[in-house]
């Protein structure tokens, strides 16, 4: 009894671990440091936010190991950092998948309605394709990114 009692009490404590990392935001290295995806959160309109995207540039992209979630950090002329997301809830029952401003599920994140005008200009900013530093998952991110907004709004 004593053997059951510590497997399942193992068990729990690997899902436990493995339920944690699955929801640890992926870490960027930008100038050598390595940093989370950390940010001002905007709350704009379409139009707002067409005036951020035009004086703005790519830093980094990238895409959590299980496919579920795919950032992008972004930098404006006065050098602050913000970051937009892609979600696609593996276990989730919805079968739409939105775009944050922020990260998904924070209390300061912002969802972009579904094939709305700021899904455009998101698709606008992305394939103008400014960049940092252009490495290789960045530019394979943003690609996907292009390719599943242009099916999804055309």
């Amino acid at each position: 009894m004593k053997k059951i009692f510590l497997i399942l009490l193992l068990i729990i404590v690997v899902l436990i671990i493995i339920t944690v990392a699955i929801r640890q935001p992926t870490k960027l290295v930008i100038d050598g440091e390595v940093d989370e995806f950390v940010g001002e959160y905007i709350e704009e309109s379409a139009e707002e936010l067409k005036k951020i995207f035009e004086k703005s540039i790519i830093v980094q992209a990238d895409v959590f190991e299980d496919g579920g979630t795919a950032c992008v950090l972004i930098e404006d002329d006065k050098k602050q950092s913000f970051f937009f997301c892609r979600d696609r809830r593996l276990l989730s029952q919805e079968i739409r998948e939105y775009f944050y401003l922020g990260y998904p599920g924070d209390e300061n994140s912002k969802r972009f309605p579904y094939k709305g005008k700021e899904e455009e200009e998101l698709l606008k900013f992305l394939k103008r394709g400014k960049y940092i530093n252009k490495d290789t998952y960045t530019e394979i991110t943003i690609d996907m990114l292009i390719a599943e907004l242009e099916e999804r709004l055309f």
